[in-house]
């Protein structure tokens, strides 16, 4: 379904952000399913139609982080964890 690697993508930007190494990142869960609109969860969907993609937690000095991800490579940090309109398949 995808082209990359959306887990490994986003420990690698979360890494970055962090100034931390990508082995110091737990993975908490990683769901697939849709998102609304190709929305990724922001606010200023791209597409009309619902888009197949995750939804990443992952873990890092004692707080959650959470990453949603389309199919069509688009990787996204989100400020808080929440659901943001995703349906788990």
């Amino acid at each position: 379904m995808f082209g990359v690697d959306p887990e490994a993508e986003a420990k690698s930007d979360l890494a970055g952000y962090l100034g931390i190494s990508a082995g110091d990142i737990k993975s908490v869960s990683f769901n697939f399913g849709e998102w609304p609109q190709g929305s990724a969860g922001n606010p200023k969907p791209e597409s009309t139609v619902d888009v197949l993609g995750s939804q990443i937690i992952l873990e890092a000095q004692g707080k959650q982080y959470q990453y949603n991800a389309t199919s069509m490579g688009e990787i996204v940090r989100q400020d808080e964890v929440s659901q943001g309109g995703f349906k788990p398949k």
